[in-house]
């Protein structure tokens, strides 16, 4: 398969894949072993993460997309990944969601695990790797006339052609720009896949608008793919952009007010690198920029690679980019404006107080599927981002694609960032006016492939269950009880450990503890399948407990009787066969009496409280999955009747795949709540001192459970919240073996 040949949007067959695999092969073949050598390490790095994606769902960074499976296709498949994936791709097989940057996580059209990624862009970089276009040389463009009052459309990443069963984002802009009337039109930088010459043609130049005066595009990391060739000689060489740009990858438009310059952020980057980070390298540019940026006027900086890290504005070191460009102002004003495409969002940040409140935008969301990014969502440092959803019934986690428009009426600017149906999406002046629906985030990847289930038959996999609580009582004696009890199946937590109940006890000065290793000792009776409802519920012990004292047994009953509220039901993990997962539901329990005896000494109990958890796990038999998590559980009694319940999940083994297990079951099988009066609220509200591990002066009684993988310190603890109330409660604190 040629390169004028890589264009068409139409899925690849077998034979096409087959043709491409080999393509790929034989130009790695003809690198020569120093360059070989320069880039395992990157396809090693891609590869584990293309491994840690399939079997812990960590998203892989979306940089390393275009050779994130180029190692399986070199070594046919060595460790069978792509097997494993391949297996997944069907709608009830493969969960698709969005990663923390806001890629798409799936097998689709320019999805992040499109597998035309790879086998066409990843084929054609290995191609071009020695090999690249000749820069131009000689006096640098001149500039370009506009007029002092001039529209300008900006479109960054706009080249995927048209796709779907519908026009794809970047037609339905490409016609709607020209209803603008602008005078100039720019991209920003890349065609897909790989800036080939056939994509050139069929995903660019078929579909750009230009404008009256004319049209301008920058180089890019994906036209880089192909060595700039098709970028240089048939895109910059030919219609509509020849007539005011060629042979130039920079260039600048002036007016009486306004410089407008576009810089070439790619030829110059690190091949090595995928040209991912952007640099203006040693030519004209820098001189070039120089001596405009010494010419008075409000300066607008265009370049394909982002100048900012993409949720910050804040940097501990800046990115090389940022300080190439900004050397270029040294004892003048900066830029008043940068805009860039790259990352694949629509964003307007902060004003950038140390440079004279220069305000950067990135607007690489022309054309590529995108989804909510949450480490967007979670950043202070921007004015608006694009997170509407684009209802796409083809790709429903996508949100708008969109473009700029830029009105130079004298020395001022209006900018207007548009979505693709042609509706205003944000200006400073007026925000979102669309009023639309932000799509729901996916904090992070919580991606789990039921293919798995093969994998789990050779390795076995099995479940569990446990019922844990905290309570607090007060007693007709005047005492104080405080419990903590928990019953526990079979293979909890880790297989082949047998059943165990566990009773921590307090009642007033005496303390006692015990450990047995079949049901019976704890009896929770509720019904476990409330969620936001209430119903009763009954707390029984009865057995021999161990006075912490003495070490003698001694006989306690207890019935403690209660309504019990279910809160909702939370997915820690995911809850497939094979893979680590539990399903925990949380309850609280008030207006609880009952009796307790022990020995031959009876009490009433009432104003009972506390709080309840239900867990279901499923996981691997294998010691490689097995987990331990740092728990802590803290009651506090009426009045104030509030939970507190903080956990954090980490894998047992050390290896670098317990390392990938920890990193998943830290984000996705971690807690940090607080339940009162039937509400449950995310984080620390009531200011509880959650005690560290080396903390052992909170212990009031401690009891050793045996399990196969680790000993696990059952401990009743005593606390306090920031007003130094008293508060009782457990931690779990697990020793592996």
């Amino acid at each position: 398969m040629a390169d004028d040949q890589i264009a068409a949007n139409s899925d690849l067959n077998e034979s096409e894949k087959a043709a491409l695999i080999a393509r790929l092969k034989s130009a790695w073949a003809r690198l020569p072993e120093g360059a070989r050598e320069e880039i395992k390490p990157l396809l090693d790095t891609a590869h584990q993460q293309f491994s840690a994606f399939l079997q812990l769902g960590t998203p892989p960074d979306h940089d390393l997309h275009s050779i994130l499976r180029m190692k399986s296709y070199l070594t046919d498949d060595w460790d069978g990944q792509l097997q494993l994936l391949e297996r997944t791709v069907t709608p009830e097989a493969l969960e698709i969601t969005v990663s923390p940057g806001g890629g798409i996580l799936g097998t689709g059209k320019y999805q992040d695990l499109d597998p035309e990624w790879e086998l066409k862009a990843g084929t054609v970089w290995l191609e071009h790797l020695l090999f690249r276009h000749k820069f131009p040389t000689g006096m640098p463009p001149k500039t370009i006339p506009i007029p002092d009052v001039a529209t300008i459309v900006l479109a960054g990443d706009f080249g995927t052609g048209n796709f779907g069963a519908n026009d794809s984002p970047s037609t339905k802009i490409s016609k709607f720009i020209p209803t603008l009337n602008p005078h100039v039109t720019i991209h920003l930088g890349d065609v897909y896949y790989a800036g080939t010459k056939g994509e050139e043609a069929d995903h660019l130049l078929n579909f750009w608008p230009t404008g009256s005066i004319g049209s301008f595009t920058l180089n890019s990391n994906h036209e880089m793919y192909a060595g700039g060739f098709p970028y240089f000689d048939q895109v910059v060489g030919g219609p509509p952009f020849y007539q005011l740009q060629s042979p130039w990858s920079f260039f600048a438009l002036e007016n009486a007010n306004w410089i407008i310059v576009g810089l070439d952020s790619a030829y110059n980057a690190n091949v090595l690198k995928l040209y991912l980070d952007g640099s203006l390298g040693d030519n004209a540019q820098l001189p070039f920029l120089e001596s405009l940026a010494r010419k008075g006027k409000k300066v607008i900086v265009l370049t394909h690679h982002n100048g900012l890290p993409e949720a910050t504005i804040h940097s501990d070191k800046p990115l090389k980019l940022f300080t190439q460009v900004m050397s270029a102002f040294n004892g003048v004003a900066p830029p008043a404006y940068w805009y860039w495409g790259h990352v694949h969002a629509g964003i307007a940040y902060k004003p950038l107080n140390d440079h004279n409140g220069m305000l950067c935008r990135c607007l690489g969301h022309a054309a590529i599927p995108w989804g909510l990014a949450s480490s967007l969502q979670n950043s202070s440092d921007l004015q608006w981002f694009e997170q509407c959803s684009a209802t796409d019934p083809e790709d429903s986690l996508r949100v708008f694609n969109g473009f700029v428009v830029l009105r130079l009426d004298d020395t001022n600017l209006h900018e207007a960032f548009y979505d693709e149906t042609g509706r205003i999406a944000w200006t400073p002046e007026g925000g979102d006016p669309r009023g639309c629906a932000p799509r729901p985030a996916a904090a992070q990847a919580h991606f789990m492939l039921e293919s798995l289930r093969p994998e789990a038959a050779v390795l076995g996999s099995y479940r569990a269950e446990y019922v844990n609580g905290v309570f607090r009582a007060q007693c007709d004696s005047g005492e104080t009880l405080i419990m903590v009890a928990g019953s526990h199946s079979e293979n909890f937590p880790y297989f082949g450990d047998a059943p165990w109940d566990n009773v921590l006890l307090v009642v007033g000065e005496n303390r006692y503890q015990q450990t047995v290793r079949s049901p019976g000792l704890v009896q929770f009776q509720f019904d476990t399948s409330l969620e936001n409802q209430s119903g009763p519920a009954t707390i029984q012990i009865s057995g021999d407990l161990i006075d912490v004292s003495t070490g003698a047994p001694v006989t306690v009953s207890l019935n403690l009787e209660g309504i019990v509220t279910g809160f909702a039901i939370r997915q820690e993990g995911r809850l497939l066969d094979g893979l680590p997962g539990l399903v925990w539901h949380p309850f609280e329990l008030n207006e609880a009496a009952g009796e307790l005896r022990i020995g031959s000494t009876d009490r009433r109990l009432t104003l009972g409280s506390g709080q309840i958890e239900q867990g279901k796990e499923s996981n691997f038999k294998s010691p490689l999955f097995a987990f331990y998590y740092d728990f802590v559980s803290i009651a506090k009694a009426a009045p104030e009747n509030f939970e507190y319940v903080w956990f954090q999940t980490h894998a047992l083994d050390h290896s670098w795949f317990g390392k990938l297990l920890d990193d998943y079951l830290t984000r996705h099988a971690s807690e940090e709540i607080t339940f009162s009066d039937g509400n449950q609220t995310g984080g620390n509200p009531q200011n509880v001192i959650r005690p560290q591990k080396s903390d052992s002066a909170v212990v009031v009684v401690e009891n050793r459970v045996a399990l196969k993988l680790a000993t696990l310190r059952r401990q009743l603890i005593q606390t306090t919240d920031s007003a130094g109330d008293a508060l009782f409660g457990m931690r779990e604190i697990f020793e592996p073996r």
